[in-house]
């Protein structure tokens, strides 16, 4: 019992569930369990919490779900040892279903844009900038060649903003970008309808231009204006 810290300390008045999936949270950020740890059995938490199993059984389910444990069967449940894409779709839902709008998104992403950048110019190679420079070149083309189909078009520029956040080399700060990219889908979509309609794809492809110059440059100091100028593009394209 002692192993497990706080988490079989007696639980305050409230959702019994939420409360065991928080102590197991806490446990997690505490390092009291790591990953591939086991949890305790829902005896033992049924036992020490003095709860009903099928609580227990509720509060683990919905932690499997969201990707944070796993149930090997004979063995019992575990903390994962790796990220899991479950993971991200909780936090996507969870942003969605707040009910934000567009506008917020829009602030959202330009946040992350900056901060990518910054993290790109300072720790991308020479051989990243020469991928980030191919992904560049398949969104020109792409403009060229089919001016007319979305989802050519929201592939490319998906393709550049992705790998724009792996030459940061680091895995959390991709992650977030891949929230990110899941999150605003339609809005891109929705931008580059827009765009397609009024005959400005190029101004797209500047952009993404301009971001690459920004990491190619090296100079932190261009960061505000390139990413100003996307943010002036989204919201007009967007909003």
């Amino acid at each position: 019992m002692d192993n497990y810290g706080k988490m079989f300390e007696e639980l305050p008045k409230g959702s019994i569930s939420e409360q065991i999936i928080e102590r197991i949270t806490d446990a997690i950020i505490r390092g009291e369990l790591k990953p591939g740890d086991k949890i305790p059995t829902e005896v033992e938490f049924s036992e020490n919490l003095g709860v009903g199993r099928n609580t227990v059984r509720e509060a683990t389910k919905i932690l499997v779900a969201f990707g944070v444990l796993e149930i090997r069967r004979s063995e019992g449940t575990f903390v994962v040892k790796n990220f899991n894409n479950k993971m991200l779709d909780s936090m996507v839902y969870g942003v969605l279903l707040a009910g934000k709008g567009m506008e917020e998104l829009l602030e959202l992403k330009i946040s992350i844009l900056r901060s990518i950048l910054y993290l790109a110019i300072k720790k991308a190679d020479e051989n990243d900038i020469k991928i980030l420079s191919e992904k560049q070149k398949n969104m020109e083309e792409a403009v060229e060649k089919y001016s007319d189909d979305i989802e050519k078009l929201y592939t490319a520029n998906q393709d550049f903003h992705r790998c724009l956040a792996e030459i940061c080399h680091n895995p959390i700060v991709n992650e977030l970008n891949n929230i990110i990219l899941k999150m605003s889908k339609y809005s891109r979509l929705k931008g580059l309808e827009t765009s397609i309609k009024n005959n400005s794809l190029n101004k797209v492809s500047e952009t993404t231009n301009n971001l690459l110059n920004v990491v190619k440059s090296r100079d932190i100091n261009k960061i505000d204006d390139v990413v100003n100028n996307v943010y002036k593009l989204w919201n007009e394209i967007v909003l």
